[in-house]
């Protein structure tokens, strides 16, 4: 996207929202939707091993900054009950990083 003002436009369950809630999860870290990330998961997805990756790549005049989200959901079978392991990295430029560390000055706001 270029500087100034980005107007997106769709039609309902078209990825507006989405969108909107990627970009801020990858200024803060943290979804807006749900303090617990898990209720985020479709946990089909585990039945075959699942990825979910949030990547934006943000560009200066002289530097280029890579952030990313990666959450993998695997299927564990403990006594007759099937449970989900649940996995949440964060990554600047590739190298891992704790919560604070990830997001510097946040200054985002989503309504």
């Amino acid at each position: 996207m270029r500087p100034g003002l980005t107007l997106f436009e769709g039609q309902n369950g078209h990825g507006k929202s989405n969108l909107l809630e990627a970009a801020y999860m990858l200024a803060i870290a943290k979804s807006p939707r749900s303090s617990n990330e898990r209720e985020l998961v479709n946990w089909s997805l585990a039945e075959t091993g699942g990825h979910i990756q949030v990547l934006g790549v943000g560009r200066s005049a002289d530097s280029t900054v890579q952030a990313q989200i990666d959450f993998d959901i695997t299927a564990t079978e403990r006594s007759k009950n099937a449970t989900h392991a649940f996995r949440k990295g964060l990554r600047v430029n590739g190298i891992k990083r704790s919560g604070p560390r990830f997001c510097r000055k946040p200054q985002h706001s989503l309504f």
